[in-house]
């Protein structure tokens, strides 16, 4: 839960190592902890734009670098980029906020 894995590669890397688990358990294991793989996206993003500037989140490169990274740890490409493209939004209207005062 913590390396932000979806429960996919979870099964995937348990499989790997022999051990047959459910989908349903990893659900309830995650529902415990109080986690999606939404909410697992959302903080993989802030982690990786914690120390960039806006400008370099609409790069196209590193938006690119972004989502091989969250594909590499088993997350839905659609999802990932929709959230992502939320991040962006975020970003924007904090920027625009800024520039008002």
């Amino acid at each position: 839960m913590h390396k932000g894995y979806s429960p996919q590669s979870i099964q995937r890397k348990l499989r790997e190592e022999y051990v047959e688990v459910d989908m349903d358990f990893i659900t309830n294991i995650l529902n415990e902890y109080q986690t999606t793989p939404t909410t697992q996206i959302q903080y993989l993003i802030e982690k990786k734009t914690r120390h960039i500037s806006p400008e370099e989140l609409v790069d196209f490169n590193f938006r690119k670098k972004l989502l091989r990274y969250l594909i590499s740890k088993g997350h839905d490409l659609s999802i990932a980029s929709k959230e992502i493209e939320k991040k962006i939004r975020r970003q924007n209207d904090e920027v625009d906020e800024d520039n008002l005062f």
